[in-house]
């Protein structure tokens, strides 16, 4: 995927997600598989099953690799951030093709990230480089 893909498609995710959450609802479960993508570059979110109402929520719902830290160690209490948490990780894998695996280490308090592979960095390049060069 090029860059100008991937940043329509987030363009398109965010202005999603606004709505979704403008209409106070929480998905709890972004992820690339509940991303439709038309032919015409038309994004669609979609697989509401996990999704509530209300500002706040408790259930443990969502993909394991996607889902916000507050929901993988239980916390009784979350709101929409947890989307937004995803929606992160989903750029990532747009970006890289690449999942961050989140694990639980119990000898230590919070968590790691592990990432799966660095190899492939050259997008990541293209988006930072022409912000670097402009500040130097």
């Amino acid at each position: 995927m090029t860059l100008q893909e991937i940043c329509m498609i987030f363009y398109q995710l965010l202005n999603g997600l606004e709505y979704i959450h403008g209409q106070n609802f929480i998905h709890r479960d972004i992820s690339p598989e509940n991303i439709l993508v038309f032919q015409d570059q038309l994004i669609k979110i979609c697989d509401f099953g996990f999704a509530s109402y209300g500002a706040q929520t408790s259930a443990n719902v969502g993909k394991q690799d996607f889902v916000a830290p507050e929901i993988y160690f239980g916390n009784q209490n979350y709101n929409n951030s947890i989307d937004i948490w995803s929606l992160g990780i989903t750029l990532y894998y747009l970006c890289t093709e690449n999942r961050i695996i989140l694990t639980c280490q119990l000898s230590t308090i919070g968590f790691k990230l592990y990432l799966t592979k660095w190899q492939n960095m050259s997008l990541q390049k293209d988006l930072l480089l022409p912000n670097l060069k402009k500040t130097q």
